[in-house]
């Protein structure tokens, strides 16, 4: 269990940096404004923000299904992972950088799940999922000529 834990929550940190390192690079080219401060500071609290959000998410919810068939093929734990954690982002992303205010109406909402600085959620949640299956639950196949 602890070389799961492990296995995926590096998984998940190392594809949230990837992740949150492209969007801002993305985000900066594309408005032709760079700045390293802005990197550091918003890279690194989008970072931590995915990183912890979809530990905090997704290891109660793998630890509770265990024992079903969805967390132990690579696919589905990774869709439950991102779906997980996109949700958890959400909120987060809401509440942080909304100087504590919510989203009020449907077009707030919108503007937010639309946003790009929503995206290391899913690929820490996807990653985590992707890494947390083992070979310990699986039915394994010996080669006796049978």
């Amino acid at each position: 269990m602890i070389a799961r834990l492990s296995r995926s929550i590096g998984a998940s940190a190392l594809a949230c940096l990837a992740g949150t390192a492209f969007i801002v690079l993305a985000v900066q080219a594309l408005s032709g404004r760079w700045s390293l401060h802005n990197t550091l500071d918003l890279g690194g609290t989008l970072f931590v923000l995915a990183a912890v959000a979809s530990v905090v998410t997704c290891l109660p919810i793998f630890v509770l299904l265990r024992g079903f068939a969805i967390v132990s093929a690579r696919g589905h734990a990774a869709l439950l992972g991102a779906g997980s954690a996109a949700l958890t982002g959400t909120v987060v992303v809401a509440w942080f950088f909304a100087d504590g205010v919510y989203p009020r109406d449907i077009s707030d909402w919108i503007r937010l799940l639309s946003s790009v600085f929503l995206v290391p959620f899913p690929i820490a949640g996807a990653s985590f999922g992707y890494a947390w299956p083992s070979h310990d639950g699986r039915a394994h196949v010996h080669a006796r000529g049978v």
